[in-house]
């Protein structure tokens, strides 16, 4: 719990004034870069890069992932929000995989059983109402 007043002190009036400046979708894309020249790049690379097959991606966010993932991956990107998902959807025209933006949140997926060889979700738990309904959902959705 310190920890997490620590950040929201620390970076929680930058970030107000950066989402009030730019707008949500500029503001998040403006984070994502400083996170990827921060040493977040290698993360996502090592958390996506190498994946093969169906893949379930939560929370997409503007697509930040999506440039990392390579051109064996069938993504469908789950993300709640319009403004964002327009963002995503603009983000699918620049990659090598295969990616398709749903609308839809990780606590409700829309797909049926064991459908996905992998199930990635990158800065989102900490977003969703229910974490544990969201991982259940990973689980059903989760090819054994």
């Amino acid at each position: 719990m310190i920890r997490e007043l620590y950040y929201f002190f620390r970076y929680g009036p930058k970030v107000q004034k950066l989402q009030k400046d730019l707008g949500l979708v500029e503001c998040l894309k403006t984070i994502s870069k400083e996170l990827d020249a921060d040493g977040y790049a290698e993360l996502r690379t090592s958390l996506v890069g190498d994946l093969e097959g169906d893949i379930l991606e939560i929370g997409a966010g503007t697509g930040a992932t999506f440039s990392y993932y390579g051109s064996q991956a069938k993504v469908a990107a789950i993300e709640p929000n319009e403004e964002l998902r327009a963002a995503a959807g603009e983000a699918t025209k620049c990659v090598d995989a295969e990616i398709c933006v749903l609308p839809g949140t990780g606590e409700d997926l829309s797909f049926k059983d064991a459908v996905f060889d992998v199930v990635t979700a990158s800065l989102v738990l900490c977003s969703v109402i229910s974490p544990l309904k969201t991982l259940e959902e990973f689980k059903r959705v989760f090819r054994p």
